[in-house]
């Protein structure tokens, strides 16, 4: 057996699983260092070796098609060749990479090949495809003998590593290097840094939407899906419900492409605009003289040829559109989210999608001081993005903030840390070592976030009814939703998880990708029970009414008062 495998897999010595250890110890030199020595060389040849063969099949892979491609060609030749038409056989030659000219053969007696070093000979065509033929046998029966010496040689590498006392070299690393810079981000609230692809078919339509994260509950669904275990059955889910109130258009930017990229042309501003966009715009808005901030835009708009001017050229120089909208904090001296204390809207840029340049200008302008609601931008059941602001966490060590894996239990000086932080040199400390700095509040993009219900202010007393579920309820849970109130505005609820606390702006935009293949996208969501329980406790009730069947009437609603003297009877 040792003779047969020596010949069929030569050069690659046969490595020795080690029955007695003292008997090798002593044929390689008697202490563990050396031993160890040998080993370790012994493995960086057989790891040489197994980056030499992996390069010659490679080689070998690549090969095969270019073959076959000649033997294909030269076929068709002998076909031309035997057929009894004369028609002239028009092709491309290649000149030099990816560039062809046309070739017209009239001949198909002989073929040349090419035999490397710029060498070409000229065959006849049964000659040549003899010479293709033996070729192509040569490099399948080399490839076939360099996967069996691979196979051999990766069992002597796993038999050496074997007899190493199972020394692992490699492992995974700990905490992902495209999240980098884990830093606390800038701006409070999710940034777009990416719209859909525009579709010039469709309508006008906004992009996205701005929302505040309410709090998570779960609903129970049945599951529409053909072929699965589950089709048919009921399933248990977790939602995040986003209050979406209306936002405001006040202004049209165009954009133009330059040798520098995407640069802003021309912005057209609504005539009017509420305080709550002002506060976000100027600085020190109550030490300041309010009726200075944005009151050269109604004197611009006095003349209709002003605005058509511009609106012509955002027309002729632009190829996209984006509309400036904000959300309403403060409507009639009356906030909109009481748990929400900021006074000042939140300003976004959302891209305008459909339709031809003209069009957009003209949504947009259209909807001046006018308010957009969840439902005109997103759909049920519709793939959608979150963009968020994630939960700060502080400062925290290597262990929370990458997941190292912790010293063992009698470590000087902790074992809450990283053992080895890089070598001498370089004498600088690499971007890729884990250290300890800031976790969370980081910008996060989640996509695929599938929207089960869009839920409008008008039917807010009935926004937790199903098919299943007629109870006449909202989609607050009892008692409000935990650091946050009730929500009193349009919502949305999707599936799952996003990041952030309560009370976080989230940025919702369309998705960037097509859906059309995937299952869970197409799925038809069958709600059976919105789960509106306290979020405060353990919840048994879905609906006041409930409990108070339960429980019966309290101590108070069983008291009569008599009189106004304070005498009671029960």
């Amino acid at each position: 057996m040792e003779q047969s495998s020596s010949k069929e897999h030569l050069g690659i010595p046969k490595a020795e699983f080690i029955e007695d250890v003292a008997g090798y110890m002593e044929k390689h030199g008697g202490d563990a260092e050396s031993v160890l020595r040998f080993l370790d060389t012994q493995l960086c040849r057989y790891n040489a070796m197994n980056s030499n063969l992996n390069a010659r099949r490679a080689y070998l892979r690549n090969q095969c098609p270019e073959l076959n491609k000649t033997l294909a060609m030269i076929k068709l030749l002998e076909e031309k060749k035997t057929s009894q038409d004369d028609q002239e056989l028009k092709t491309k030659f290649l000149l030099t990479d990816h560039v062809y000219a046309d070739a017209i053969l009239d001949s198909f007696d002989s073929v040349g090949l090419w035999l490397g070093a710029n060498v070409m000979l000229e065959y006849p065509l049964d000659e040549a495809l003899d010479i293709v033929n033996e070729n192509l046998s040569h490099v399948v029966k080399s490839e076939k003998s360099l996967n069996d010496d691979l196979l051999f040689l990766r069992d002597q590498i796993t038999t050496t590593e074997n007899v190493m006392s199972h020394r692992k070299f490699e492992a995974p690393r700990h905490g992902h290097l495209g999240f980098l810079p884990r830093k606390r981000c800038k701006r409070g609230r999710g940034k777009i840094k990416a719209f859909p692809k525009d579709d010039p078919s469709k309508k006008p339509h906004l992009t996205g939407f701005l929302g505040f994260k309410a709090g998570m509950s779960h609903v129970i669904r049945e599951v529409e899906k053909p072929g699965s275990k589950l089709h048919n059955k009921e399933k248990s889910e977790a939602v995040t419900m986003i209050e979406t109130p209306p936002m405001t258009v006040v202004g049209c930017v165009g954009y133009v492409r330059t040798p520098n990229g995407t640069k802003q042309f021309k912005t057209i501003w609504a005539k009017h605009v509420n305080d709550g966009f002002k506060k976000r715009i100027v600085k020190n808005w109550y030490k300041t003289k309010k009726t200075n901030a944005f009151s050269k835009i109604a004197s611009r708009y006095g003349n209709e040829k002003e605005l058509e001017k511009m609106k012509d050229l955002m027309k002729k120089y632009c190829h996209s559109v984006r509309a400036i909208c904000h959300t309403q904090m403060v409507v009639n001296s009356k906030k909109q989210i009481r748990s929400v204390h900021s006074k000042r809207d939140p300003i976004m840029e959302f891209q305008v999608n459909g339709g031809t340049v003209a069009e957009k200008i003209d949504f947009v302008v259209g909807k001046f001081e006018q308010d957009i609601r969840i439902k005109d931008v997103f759909n049920m059941e519709e793939m959608i993005d979150v963009i968020s602001i994630t939960q700060g966490r502080g400062f925290k060590g290597v262990t929370s903030r990458w997941h190292t894996k912790k010293l063992p239990r009698k470590t000087h000086k902790g074992l809450r840390k990283v053992a080895c932080i890089g070598a001498w040199h370089p004498a600088r400390i690499q971007y890729s070592v884990a250290r300890a700095g800031q976790k969370g509040y980081h910008h996060r993009t989640e996509m695929n976030k599938k929207v089960y219900r869009i839920g409008e202010k008008e039917n807010m007393k009935t926004s937790g009814v199903t098919e299943s579920d007629i109870t006449n309820k909202s989609i607050n849970p009892m008692g409000g939703w935990p650091l946050y109130g009730y929500i009193k505005n349009d919502f949305v609820m999707i599936k799952g998880t996003c990041g952030g606390p309560k009370r976080r702006l989230l940025t919702l935009r369309k998705s960037l990708l097509s859906h059309v293949g995937s299952r869970n996208a197409m799925e038809k969501v069958n709600l059976k029970l919105i789960d509106t329980t306290s979020k405060k406790g353990n919840g048994r009730f879905q609906t006041t009414a409930e409990k108070k069947a339960y429980f019966g009437p309290t101590k108070r609603e069983r008291t009569v008062i008599v009189s106004a003297g304070g005498d009671k009877t029960v």
